[in-house]
């Protein structure tokens, strides 16, 4: 494929009052006083107090508004962690998810396609790009999770249909396996509250020269005592069955050391592959796999993410 253009299922949240960036500063995992600076966007991790995942969000700041990117149907959730620590600060948390439609675009060659204007070319990491298409204003930004050309389009909800028929669309199938090929995480499947940030290897995503934050205590101290007990990657099957695409249970040495969490064929390696946890004192490039749908465990091969190469 050549890239392509989907609408993307989001929550988002907008932040107003003077004290709404220090208070996302100290209740999530990374440094974002990168949003001191209009049109930027960072991603930060939401954790309990034990350094359990609640969500992975992205702050955009743009147009003095500051925007909070949420897990499709968690920005209730996430507005309402937030809300449990905020006692004199001067912040206010509102859902807009219903003003905004949000896209997905793969690869940067869709831009000239959509005959899109964009502010800046330089489409860098940390910068928010104001758009344009046949009048109406978009913002732009490139996916962090991602190690492709993945770009996010924000849009006021009216504005939702100005790409037309221009694009070419992706069914969800697709969008899911890029999605493991590339080893992206997604809430509820590699990220849920059984998980820390570290071993979902989501490291890029904490400071750890900042201030105090919700877990920090914790994801501080699994890094100082190499305390981490599980971590996320892939498996590769050489067998084609179809039971394959069902979660199941990894083995080694007949006990188990780990489980798997989204399953695919990979037009790219021509196999069935999986992403999943495996524990990190287990050193072995091979796993037994089963589940409730397979008569006999099956043998993965240990893949590192993304799958970058049929190795």
């Amino acid at each position: 494929h050549n890239g392509f253009l989907t609408s993307k299922k989001c929550g988002i949240l907008l932040f107003s009052g003077a004290d709404a960036l220090s208070s996302i500063d100290s209740m999530s995992t990374n440094d974002v006083s990168v949003l001191k600076e209009k049109n930027n966007h960072c991603v930060t991790i939401l954790t309990t107090e034990k350094a359990k995942f609640i969500d992975i969000i992205t702050l955009l700041y743009f147009d003095t508004k500051l925007l909070a990117i949420t897990s499709p149907g968690n920005q209730g959730n996430v507005k309402q962690w937030l809300e449990k620590f905020i006692i004199m600060e001067d912040i206010q948390i509102a859902d807009v998810t219903a003003q905004y439609t949000m896209y997905m675009i793969y690869g940067a060659g869709v831009f000239n396609r959509l005959h899109v204007h964009v502010d800046d070319s330089n489409t860098s990491d940390q910068k928010t790009f104001r758009g344009e298409v046949r009048g109406n204003v978009f913002y732009i930004y490139k996916d962090a999770m991602w190690d492709a050309p993945v770009f996010n389009v924000l849009a006021g909800a009216e504005q939702g249909n100005s790409f037309g028929e221009e694009t070419k669309s992706a069914d969800s199938n697709l969008v899911e396996i890029l999605r493991v090929e590339h080893g992206v995480p997604e809430r509820g499947k590699e990220l849920t509250e059984n998980i820390n940030p570290l071993e979902a290897g989501l490291k890029e995503f904490i400071s750890f020269t900042k201030g105090c934050y919700i877990g920090q205590e914790v994801i501080a101290r699994i890094c100082t005592y190499d305390k981490l007990q599980k971590r996320v990657t892939g498996f590769v099957f050489n067998e084609l069955d179809e039971n394959l695409l069902i979660r199941g249970n990894l083995y080694f040495s007949k006990k188990e050391i780990g489980y798997t969490t989204s399953h695919s064929w990979s037009p790219k390696l021509h196999k069935y592959i999986a992403l999943g946890y495996i524990n990190t004192n287990v050193e072995t490039n091979y796993v037994e796999f089963k589940n409730d749908h397979l008569v006999n465990s099956v043998q993965a091969n240990v893949h590192g993410i993304p799958f970058n190469n049929p190795s």
